[in-house]
């Protein structure tokens, strides 16, 4: 009888144990599914931020193009008025 009755509670710890087992298993892949709903937000974020980047970039390399060209262009001017006053101080 006591056989029996040690064998039965064997058999209910080890059912404890399998349970317990599975849960924290369940519990490990709940925090998985939540880390990668967490990280997909987070890429998500992360490619709207660099898209916003890449345009600002976009733009800023766009008015730098702009002032290289208006540099150049007060750059002959300067050139044409330094020419100019040579020319007039030839004159006088």
């Amino acid at each position: 009888m006591e056989s029996l009755n040690q064998q039965i509670h064997s058999g209910q710890t080890t059912t404890i144990q399998v349970e317990h087992k599975r849960n924290q298993q369940d519990i490990e892949l709940y925090d998985m599914k939540q880390q990668i709903c967490t990280l997909k937000q987070t890429s998500q974020q992360q490619c709207a931020d660099l898209s916003v980047c890449k345009k600002e970039l976009c733009e800023e390399r766009q008015k730098n193009t702009s002032l290289v060209q208006q540099v150049e262009r007060m750059k002959s001017l300067v050139e044409n008025l330094d020419q100019n006053k040579e020319e007039l101080i030839k004159r006088l």
